[in-house]
């Protein structure tokens, strides 16, 4: 935290006679980026929980904070504060995930579920599409080794259109590669 002057700092001087309008109020400077994990993660207090949801860079982390908060919070006379933090992670964090925020979420503890529940579907879909990728990169290694093998080093736009083509058109021509006696009659368009 910084102090820092008010107001009056920023402003142009003006005329000695309108002195007495300028603003003279005073202001506390609290930077929460200025404070790292390491600082944060220590404290035991709201603040610093806060600080750490929107220093958050992983849902790990903030599925880490919303557990220590629902520890915090644990009292039936801080059912108010759960719930306005519950509104803000759904306003503020989820907002910039994949799914953005979910109504009907009421509590922490269902907060920490779903944000469970999420990084799973995110890392299922992640593996998913990576093993997708993989296979098609796959197939296509496989079939311009095959066409090398039968035509020869293949030319740059052939490679090319190995590369960018979908797993159908892979297997279309895969079918075809037995059928064809140049390089130019597998890419042509049925």
């Amino acid at each position: 935290m910084e102090r820092t002057g008010g107001p009056s700092a920023l402003i142009q001087p003006g005329p000695r006679a309108l002195a007495r309008y300028r603003p003279q109020a005073r202001y506390l400077l609290i930077d929460e980026g200025r404070y790292g994990e390491a600082e944060l993660q220590p404290l035991r207090n709201l603040v610093a929980g806060l600080f750490r949801l929107e220093n958050s860079r992983s849902d790990a982390e903030v599925l880490e904070v919303v557990r220590s908060l629902r520890e915090w919070l644990a009292h039936p006379r801080q059912a108010s504060l759960r719930r306005a933090f519950v509104v803000w992670i759904n306003r503020v964090i989820l907002k910039r995930t994949p799914g953005g925020p979910v109504e009907g979420v009421e509590d922490l503890q269902a907060m920490g579920t779903l944000i469970e529940a999420r990084m799973q579907e995110w890392e299922e879909g992640w593996l998913r599409e990576g093993r997708e990728q993989g296979l098609r990169e796959g197939e296509a290694q496989l079939l311009q080794r095959l066409l090398e093998r039968r035509f020869g080093e293949l030319p740059d736009w052939a490679k090319e259109r190995l590369t960018e083509a979908s797993p159908t058109q892979l297997e279309r021509w895969a079918d075809r590669l037995l059928d064809i006696d140049s390089l130019d009659s597998l890419f042509q368009e049925e």
